[in-house]
């Protein structure tokens, strides 16, 4: 999901992607409630490890599975140094506070209806694919 704001974030602080602003307002559905900067952080929390552990642990425990939620104390700065590693970075959330996201993301009830407003958002952008994870070099896998 990263890969939609590769290509239209402002490297000036806006950290908005083109195609997410200009589908947000006119098609996403009566139940948009969140700010882009929250739906934005939360995709690349998301696309980071333990970012993705964070927000997977909040979404089983809104569903009724007993399950600790990691400590988030360290992981603004864990999501950044994992988009900091590799050839072809793209920046973390630019202009976006991460510990605003997460203050977001761990009231009961919204990590469910942020990252369902996300994939909505992502989907009516076009983007219609959702990877996370490092690609593969292996020759022959797909």
């Amino acid at each position: 999901m990263v890969g939609k704001y590769r290509a239209g974030v402002d490297l000036g602080g806006k950290g908005r992607s083109k195609a997410a602003a200009s589908a947000a307002g006119a098609t996403v559905s009566a139940a948009y409630k969140y700010p882009a900067d929250i739906v934005d952080g939360a995709l690349y929390l998301y696309a980071t490890n333990k970012g993705a552990l964070f927000i997977n642990s909040l979404i089983r425990k809104e569903r009724g599975q007993v399950i600790d939620i990691p400590d988030t104390t360290q992981l603004p700065r864990h999501a950044k140094l994992q988009f900091e590693a590799g050839e072809n970075r793209p920046p973390f959330a630019p202009g976006i506070d991460i510990k605003s996201v997460i203050k977001a993301l761990s009231k009961k009830g919204q990590a469910i209806a942020i990252m369902n407003q996300a994939v909505e958002e992502a989907a009516a952008s076009g983007l219609n694919s959702y990877y996370r994870g490092e690609a593969s070099t292996c020759a022959g896998c797909d």
